[in-house]
């Protein structure tokens, strides 16, 4: 009986480290997919900002632009236009 119980928790015990290893290796590798995850979505992040910042420009230009052409229509006087 005693060498009986004494492998089943031989067993158990065994068990035990091998699903320990197992979490511990999941873990690991959560963790590694995470960051990368992370860094992918911080590159994605900083794209969009520049984008974000190219559109800005092209805005602020066309309004530039606009006013340009009012002010030109009200004075009746050509005006040079700006290169860009």
């Amino acid at each position: 009986m005693s060498d009986t119980l004494n492998k089943v928790i031989t067993a158990f015990i065994g068990i035990l480290i091998g699903l320990g290893g197992w979490t511990l290796g999941r873990t690991f590798e959560l963790s590694t997919a995470q960051a990368i995850h992370q860094e992918k979505l911080a590159k994605l992040e900083n794209n969009i900002e520049k984008v974000l910042a190219k559109d800005k420009e092209m805005q602020d230009q066309h309004t530039k632009l606009f006013e340009m052409l009012q002010e030109q229509s009200k004075s009746g006087k050509p005006h040079k236009m700006p290169n860009y």
